[in-house]
């Protein structure tokens, strides 16, 4: 992928981007666990744009239109390609470097947790303090978010 297409994807992250840690509780455990996972959007009125980000990075688009409202494109990305998107652009991003920063970390956090205990289902109870570590990541992309706005 070129230098070129990567500086593109970054602008267009950072004019119309979002990061979201997504976090809901679990319906089907006893447990009632917290389920967090990373989704990455980019939403335009011009289907262009998100359809060249799906070509090059994957992911999906949506269409969404509201009553009075044009219709727009939502491209979405998750998890591993998620990371994979944001680790390419951020060292052409301008303006949400904290937010990538703290979502790669997020990632990475999940992923080694998959590494350790590989065999853990949705069932299981995490350790506190694994909890207590994606709960803070969590809060702190709210926090990185509202203060970007």
């Amino acid at each position: 992928m070129s230098i070129e297409t990567v500086a593109y994807a970054s602008g267009l992250f950072d004019g119309e981007g979002c990061i979201q840690i997504v976090k809901y509780t679990s319906s089907s455990s006893r447990s009632k666990s917290k389920i967090y996972g990373l989704q990455v959007t980019v939403n335009m009125a011009s289907f262009s744009p998100p359809e060249f980000l799906k070509k090059y990075f994957g992911g999906s688009i949506i269409k969404r239109k509201k009553i009075n409202i044009r219709q727009t494109y939502n491209w979405q990305i998750y998890g591993m390609k998620a990371m994979f998107f944001l680790k390419s652009i951020y060292p052409y991003s301008l303006v949400k470097k904290e937010q990538i920063e703290n979502a790669i970390e997020f990632q990475e956090h999940m992923e080694a947790f998959k590494k350790v205990f590989p065999k853990m289902g949705r069932r299981t109870t995490l350790p506190i303090e694994i909890i207590e570590h994606r709960e803070t990541l969590f809060k702190k992309a709210k926090i990185l978010k509202h203060n970007f706005h």
